[in-house]
This record gives C-alpha cells, sequence and structure tokens, in this order.
C-alpha cells in the first residue's frame, strides 16, 4: 500500500532539499511514541528512480500495489502501466467533495460484496483525474500471432469504478466546479503489470473515517491479491 502523499510528484521521488540538520523520525525520549513500526534518522530523501524500479519490478514479479491520490499519479505518471494516464485539469475544482461513482466490472473481486448497488458514494480529494487508454482501433493486427494479442489484452487496464455519468447526479456534497472534467472518468483501475496488479484509486478510500463504504474495496484488494485477473 502506497499511500496519498502531500506535495509535488517531484518531492514523492527527490524528497526534501538536504539543508540542515537531518529531520529524524524515531523514538526519543521527547518523542516516545514515534518509531514504533517504523523509524529513521532522517526523513529528507525521497526514493529517487531507482526506488520507483524497484516498486515496479515487485509488482512485475507477481506483487500487488494500491495507490491513491498522488501515488496513483504518480505510478501513472511514470508509465507502470502503458494504459492507464492521467487527466489534465483545466476547470476542475473539488476539495473534499462527496461523489457518486458506478460500478463498472461488477465482477471483479475489488467488489465483492458491493452486489446489490450500482453506484454509491465515494470522498474525491480532487486530483488525480485517471482514464484508460482506447483501444487503437486503426492498428493492423491481421499478421500478428494470436497469442501475442492475448497476451497484450491481458496487460491492458480495466477500469473497475467510474465517475457518475450524469452531470446532475454526480456531486452529492462539497465543492466543484468544471465537475464535466469528471464525468465518465476513471474512479478505480485494475492495472495488470507483469505478474502482478497496479490498483489505483482516483478517489481516497481510506479518508480518516469519512470513508467507510469504500474500505472493503481496500481490503478485497488485500485478500485476493493472487488472483485478481481470474474469473469470479
Amino acid at each position: 500500500m502506497f499511500p496519498h502523499v502531500g506535495g509535488p510528484l517531484t518531492a514523492i521521488l527527490n524528497g526534501r532539499p538536504m539543508v540542515g540538520p537531518p529531520v529524524p523520525w524515531k523514538k526519543t525520549p521527547a518523542t516516545p511514541d514515534l518509531g514504533v513500526w517504523d523509524a529513521t534518522d532522517d526523513v529528507r530523501p525521497g526514493m529517487g528512480l531507482v526506488g520507483a524500479a524497484a516498486l515496479e519490478q515487485f509488482v512485475e514479479r507477481g506483487g500487488l500495489l494500491i495507490t491513491e491520490g498522488s501515488t496513483s499519479a504518480l505510478v501513472s505518471s511514470l508509465g507502470f502501466s502503458r494504459t492507464v494516464q492521467v487527466v489534465e485539469r483545466r476547470q476542475l475544482r473539488a476539495q473534499g467533495s462527496i461523489v457518486r461513482v458506478q460500478e463498472v466490472a461488477k465482477l471483479s473481486p475489488l467488489l465483492y460484496g458491493y452486489d446489490d448497488v450500482s453506484a454509491f458514494p465515494a470522498y474525491f480529494g480532487g486530483d488525480p483525474v485517471l482514464t484508460v487508454v482506447p483501444r487503437d482501433t486503426l492498428d493492423v493486427t491481421a499478421d500478428v500471432d494470436s497469442a501475442v494479442l492475448k497476451q497484450a489484452e491481458a496487460q491492458r487496464a480495466k477500469v473497475i469504478l467510474r465517475y457518475y455519468p450524469k452531470p446532475d447526479s454526480l456531486l452529492l456534497s462539497g465543492l466543484m466546479a468544471g465537475g464535466p472534467e469528471l464525468i465518465g472518468k476513471a474512479a478505480l483501475v485494475d492495472a495488470p503489470v507483469g505478474k502482478g496488479h497496479l490498483v489505483l484509486f482516483g478517489i481516497r478510500p481510506l479518508w480518516r473515517w469519512e470513508s467507510q463504504g469504500t474500505f472493503a474495496i481496500v481490503l478485497n484488494a488485500m485478500a485476493n491479491w493472487d488472483h485478481l485477473g481470474q474469473s469470479p
């Protein structure tokens, strides 16, 4: 799980400026509650391109990487999946809004337990806006081996949830301007990468205690990490 990180994407890669003394995150007499699960002598360094490559290799070997918010934008921008892109926002402004999302892949293991609903509320933090690249209908495949075509199709990302396609029914609560930019875009994507999967959330499924209705999607991803690509 790689949760949302505040700030620009470059800061996730490059970290904070290495100016001044180290900024530790660890247990000390002055901070006895820190460093319970993890600790470091300095929080400023970023993971760098080497760290990003290690994440991609983890997924390619068969791992599951769950992202949300800025980290979904990061892995999309770095091209972990060639069929997922971030859509540039021009007029959209929605910060901490409750929006309606609609099921697209009803039989996906990610939606186990959501059997009796086709649309439900979700918390949207304002970005990113994701889309799955459509198939190239002009691509000539007549002479391509069918096994190769099948393998390529298996690596295509799939939209699991999308934002509600009717403008007057999208926003449920909060601020929204430029809503048409969000209409029908992907709210949740399952993207095969090598032997593993990326599960990219455009919504924020784990936001304090305010998004209880989407907690189960993350738990479904964890519980079914090794057969997301199989038939239900």
